[in-house]
């Protein structure tokens, strides 16, 4: 671990126990473990896990190793309980090279799939969600108008945003969306039938062109990449949370990482207007106090 990382973790737990335990003695692990419990419906579950962290490092720096070990092996009471009931998250593939999509791509073109081959197309350029490809409108003015899939009427996540690409790819892209029209057998049809159907046919193609994969390439593949992409091209992290219809910046601050971009050649921008609705939130940094002789660590 860089010193730089090391420093920024017991930073977060001197401000644990300045704040949350200055009227308990922290040298019962119990009460610091209660308290860090009481925390959990409060903060989000990575910046827990990033406190959990800090306080086993300072644990660690004061001997106190055993203790260390127990709060690092301790579980988040809330995320614990709520996966009981759920179904693991499916594992996905957030990487794929620009020869990959040409094997793809050739592979769609034989089987004269247009409909998958206009949705990848889609996801390749425009990096949105699987269910907002079907409401995408182009304006008369180049602008490609993306309805957020997530967004709500608290108007706290999701967003609407308008993008602009080179005219000669927007009307390729509208080809596309023409073509992913086609899926759609009835008017009255679910959309999110028609798509599964779709994402359906391309696990079924990825798995013939790559039979050895234990994953394979889905159409958020796509979204993960053009994310990496942005990150790469030094793109202002507001303009990117735009283009990726995230309502702040910390979403897409855990989306996508600069070493898995395939190209810095970044052709998609977002209008002004989409940029304004985005939120900006500066990185956690919270005050570096060291800890008084009263914690009695």
């Amino acid at each position: 671990m860089q010193d730089k990382t090391r420093q920024e973790y017991l930073s977060l737990a001197h401000y644990f126990f300045e704040e949350h335990m200055r009227n308990y003695p922290t040298n019962h692990l119990t009460n610091v473990i209660e308290c860090l419990d009481g925390l959990a419906k409060s903060y989000r579950p990575d910046y827990w896990r990033r406190v959990r962290k800090g306080i086993q490092l300072y644990l660690a720096d004061h001997k106190r190793f055993d203790d260390a070990l127990k709060v690092n092996q301790h579980k988040n009471p809330v995320s614990t309980a709520s996966r009981k009931n759920t179904i693991a998250k499916q594992a996905r593939i957030k990487q794929v090279s620009n020869n990959e999509l040409k094997q793809l791509s050739a592979k769609l073109r034989v089987a004269q799939d247009k409909a998958l081959l206009g949705a990848v197309t889609l996801a390749n350029f425009l990096g949105c969600r699987p269910t907002e490809m079907w409401s995408l409108k182009f304006t008369d003015d180049g602008t490609i108008v993306i309805e957020g899939a997530k967004k709500r009427e608290t108007d706290d996540r999701g967003l609407n945003r308008e993008v602009i690409l080179p005219a000669v790819l927007t009307e390729r892209l509208k080809l596309a969306h023409t073509c992913l029209l086609s899926e759609l057998r009835t008017e009255n049809e679910s959309r999110h039938k028609a798509m599964r159907r779709i994402q359906g046919r391309l696990n079924t193609v990825c798995r013939q062109i790559w039979p050895k994969r234990k994953y394979q390439i889905s159409l958020y593949t796509f979204r993960h990449q053009i994310s990496s992409n942005l990150k790469s091209s030094g793109m202002d992290r507001v303009e990117l949370a735009a283009i990726m219809g995230h309502r702040t910046t910390d979403s897409s601050d855990r989306y996508g990482k600069p070493i898995k971009a395939n190209t810095a050649n970044v052709l998609i921008q977002c209008t002004e207007h989409s940029s304004l609705q985005v939120r900006l939130k500066q990185k956690y940094s919270p005050p570096s106090r060291g800890l008084t002789q009263s914690h009695n660590i």
